[in-house]
């Protein structure tokens, strides 16, 4: 199924990242400082924001509808609130592990409705032990958007990828560098994504991972680097500033990858004459669009939005 949209929603589509980068929510403070050691089993974590926040019943299970957790998880929490700017709850913890609170951006807004800028926010890691894991992995990711305009995360999984494997992480910085310390050894994956399609879902991130990344005990292992694979239109036919096109034309566009053709929405502006059914070819990468032009004007196509068969979101 194609969706065409209007020119004014379209134009929505191309506002959007202008209104995200004027919000402003961030972190304040954690009630348990970062690099802590000897807390409590039983302990109450805060989370305070530099804004009021909306109230809701917010989840304490990062990666499902939480908006604040512990990796790795725990299931043993109460009393989770929110009161103004923090939202808190009661959690116990297993003896002599080293945690880490993440604060996800899904649902979380300020009561002025701005967000945070970055999909996960990593804010303190801590361990109920006398000591924290001292091991570290560090490297350099390639994105697939410029990092300057999507920031991006990275993670580690303990043996395989899933939720419940997933035991640390940190922001990108803006140069592709990043560092994940306070590991146990042990043998990971590491994980690098984006939000490329600005949807603020966990599930509908373009990602790159490394395997069997193994660590002894307190090492420091360097220059893990990898890339987050990106997803482009190469090409549209006829091309930018083409003239005499015919008035029963083809439009082409090509993608580099095979594309899940579901999730397409492209605009034709101003709107042909008619339009006829689309056709995808080439294993899912060629979309043909057969149009009727009005003589004398001049036009314009675009893609907006659309997910590869590998589940990377447009990079273009």
């Amino acid at each position: 199924m194609y969706k065409k949209y209007s020119f004014i929603i379209l134009a929505i589509f191309i506002l959007c990242p202008a209104i995200v980068a004027a919000q402003g929510l961030s972190v304040s403070s954690v009630s348990i400082e970062n690099q802590s050691v000897n807390v409590d089993t039983a302990v109450t974590i805060s989370v305070t924001f530099n804004k009021s926040l909306k109230t809701y019943k917010p989840g304490f299970d990062f990666g499902k509808e939480g908006v604040i957790g512990l990796v790795p998880i725990t299931t043993k929490v109460s009393n989770l609130s929110i009161s103004g700017a923090t939202i808190s709850a009661d959690v116990i913890l297993k003896p002599n592990t080293t945690y880490q609170v993440i604060v996800a951006n899904r649902f979380l807004q300020g009561t002025d409705g701005s967000t945070l800028s970055e999909l996960i926010t990593f804010v303190s890691t801590f361990s109920t032990g006398a000591a924290l894991d001292l091991g570290s992995i560090s490297g350099t990711i390639t994105p697939a958007v410029d990092l300057s305009e999507i920031p991006a995360f990275v993670g580690c999984f303990l043996g395989s990828v899933k939720e419940t494997n997933f035991i640390r992480g940190a922001a990108v910085a803006s140069d592709g560098s990043y560092t994940i310390g306070n590991l146990p050894a042990g043998t990971y994956v590491v994980y690098a994504a984006q939000d490329v399609t600005m949807s603020m879902n966990i599930e509908s991130l373009n990602y790159g991972m490394i395997s069997a990344v193994t660590l002894t005990e307190g090492q420091a292992k360097t220059d893990v680097n990898f890339e987050i694979p990106s997803f482009n239109v190469t090409s549209i036919t006829p091309a930018d500033g083409t003239v005499g096109v015919d008035n029963s034309t083809t439009i082409t566009i090509v993608f580099d990858s095979p594309v899940n053709t579901e999730t397409v929405v492209y605009e034709v502006v101003p709107e042909p004459i008619s339009q006829g059914e689309t056709v995808w070819s080439n294993n899912n990468t060629t979309l043909s669009i057969p149009v009727t032009f009005n003589s004398n004007r001049n036009y314009g196509v675009g893609v907006a939005f659309a997910v590869s068969e590998a589940g990377q979101g447009l990079s273009s």
